[in-house]
């Protein structure tokens, strides 16, 4: 008599199957997973345990020897005796106890039973016709690189090291100032004469025009005071130069990335496609890996930043911040 038949027969409709003087076989649920190597998308199924200690007789598997053998009930737990007996003998001796569509059982080298279920029979009926599918992994070129910002109860917090910030602080504040003054020389180096230089042109608070009067040789001005001077038939005048506002430039350091390309056509195609969304994108430099790094826009502070990247997020999740360090 074939028992482990009727045993794998129960399993499809039951949970646990008892040998009564034997052990239970113990079927748990088990959710669809993806094999970590061999890229397998399994669907659920109930795995197979074995539990020693399951040998109270609940009538389960006697009944249906009743039912499928059609034995009286005293003569199934006879047949279930016989077959506990020989399997007991079998694992003594140091061999494996084949279940037919169950599995194996055998002892250990510490004297401890085992047991190992046979993976090809799902007893899972809702799971009942589906099969392991295989997908091999889709290579991209964007790769995720850089700093990105950790999200703690919805604040979010720009990880940079504040050492390396204090130490360029200074370069930054020389920086600006001689920037912004000789971009102002530069336009007004004009304001010069090779004889007279008005000092009040170099203010660069000033908005009024001012007069230049240069006199010819042997004519003598003599000014009174808080008064202004008369212009004289032998002097010139020169046509006076407005002064020029310095502009602060404005240091971006904080960049929201949307992608990296090994392409710089891709890249720029990107860039297209973002512009036409309204971003303000750009190819802003490279990776350590080569890649060329598409950014949405940049900003001077972390805050504005980290506000900025909330709300793209809203659109594109995996938008990440990128901190430059000069």
């Amino acid at each position: 008599m074939n028992l482990e038949r009727h045993i794998s027969k129960l399993l499809l409709n039951y949970d646990c199957v008892i040998v009564p003087g034997f052990g239970g076989f113990v079927g748990n649920y088990q959710s669809a997973s993806i094999h970590p190597t061999m890229h397998l998308f399994m669907p659920p199924s109930k795995r197979i345990v074995f539990n020693r200690n399951l040998k109270s007789n609940d009538g389960l598997l006697a009944n249906e020897l009743v039912a499928a053998e059609g034995l009286n009930y005293n003569e199934a737990l006879k047949m279930i005796d016989t077959y506990v007996e020989s399997s007991e003998k079998t694992l003594n001796e140091g061999k494996k106890l084949t279940l037919d569509k169950v599995g194996n059982l055998f002892y250990d080298i510490e004297r401890n039973l085992q047991f190992e279920a046979d993976t090809s029979i799902n007893y899972l009926m809702d799971s009942y016709g589906l099969t392991s599918v295989q997908s091999f992994p889709i290579k991209r070129d964007t790769i995720y690189a850089g700093r990105e910002l950790k999200t703690d109860h919805a604040m979010e917090q720009v990880l940079f090291h504040k050492n390396n910030y204090s130490r360029h602080l200074w370069k930054a504040a020389v920086l600006v100032p001689l920037v912004g003054l000789g971009i102002w020389f530069s336009v007004s180096v004009h304001v010069f004469d090779k004889k007279n230089i008005s000092q009040d042109s170099l203010n660069p608070l000033t908005t009024n025009k001012v007069d230049i009067f240069v006199p010819k040789a042997g004519t003598i001005i003599e000014p009174k005071a808080k008064e202004i001077m008369p212009e004289p038939k032998t002097m010139e005048s020169v046509t006076s130069v407005p002064t020029l506002e310095i502009i602060p430039v404005v240091m971006s350091n904080y960049y929201i990335v949307a992608g990296c390309f090994r392409s710089m056509e891709n890249a720029n195609r990107f860039v297209e496609e973002l512009k036409a969304k309204g971003f303000n994108a750009s190819v802003n430099g490279q990776t350590d890996g080569g890649l060329n790094r598409v950014i949405y826009n940049s900003y001077p502070s972390k805050e504005e930043a980290a506000m900025a990247l909330n709300d793209i997020r809203k659109q594109a999740p995996n938008a990440w911040l990128f901190v430059k360090n000069n």
